[in-house]
């Protein structure tokens, strides 16, 4: 979840939610009990002789840390994530140009009840759409019924909701409900063809955000990269735990 922030630098990096901080802060604590711990075995467990191998051991971790090349593998799956956010962020589906078209194409008092009823079914295609892919949504909307008491969604339109057989997700029938009311408008003679085409096309345009936006959902990235990086990441402070302790004895280099 994205967490918005527009402070000074200094209140900026005192930020708990969504911060670097909040993110790393177990990892690090556990590295730094890890690390004192052996600290502290290699200064009072060990022997002279066992200190002399162990720092051996200290150099060669050391040098093997430098072979994995954890900034390349960083650098590459964060922009990979920052790619994949910025793409879905694009695809988020606002109704304002799909209700300007509609304003334009049905004017008047005589279609304001038609209007009303594009805005709120827009409205629920949101709710119900964001429920499946949005914790927010999700804890604002937990059931439908709260999408009638937030009057998104009459009583008649519940019954014919929870009815409905749809085994792959019902998001897309308020959408579908918008369509059926165009082709009405269009068979009473209220708008002409050139009409309904722009607002069909707007109404689909409205729809593909959401769908991509469940493609994003249900494609993850593959799970190769990602365990490819947490390996990586895992096993160069693993390495440095020892790689990164004092040198008690630097001629005892090359005792391994």
């Amino acid at each position: 979840m994205t967490i918005s922030y527009d402070e000074e630098f200094s209140s900026l990096m005192l930020r708990w939610r969504g911060s670097l901080w909040k993110a790393v802060l177990k990892d690090l604590i556990a590295f730094y009990i890890g690390y004192y711990v052996i600290l502290a075995i290699q200064w009072y467990v060990l022997d002279e002789k066992q200190k002399e191998y162990f720092t051996g051991w200290i150099h060669w971790c050391e040098i093997g840390s430098q072979y994995i090349p954890l900034s390349f593998l960083l650098g590459f799956f964060v922009s990979v994530i920052v790619a994949r956010w910025w793409e879905q962020f694009n695809w988020i589906s606002w109704p304002d140009k799909m209700m300007m078209m509609v304003s334009a194409c049905l004017p008047g008092k005589e279609n304001l009840a038609v209007r009303q009823a594009i805005a709120r079914w827009s409205s629920l295609q949101a709710a119900v759409a964001w429920s499946g892919i949005s914790v927010r949504t999700l804890k604002r909307f937990p059931t439908e019924r709260h999408m009638v008491e937030a009057k998104l969604m009459t009583e008649e339109e519940y019954d014919m909701y929870m009815n409905l057989d749809a085994p792959h997700g019902k998001w897309f029938v308020p959408i579908m409900w918008i369509v059926n009311i165009i082709k009405k408008q269009y068979a009473m003679k209220k708008i002409d063809t050139i009409q309904m085409d722009m607002l069909l096309k707007q109404v689909y345009s409205y729809r593909d955000g959401f769908a991509m936006l469940f493609v994003y959902d249900w494609v993850k990235i593959p799970l190769v990269y990602t365990q490819v990086v947490a390996i990586a990441t895992y096993g160069y402070f693993f390495i440095c735990l020892i790689g990164r302790q004092p040198k008690l004895d630097q001629k005892s280099m090359e005792t391994v």
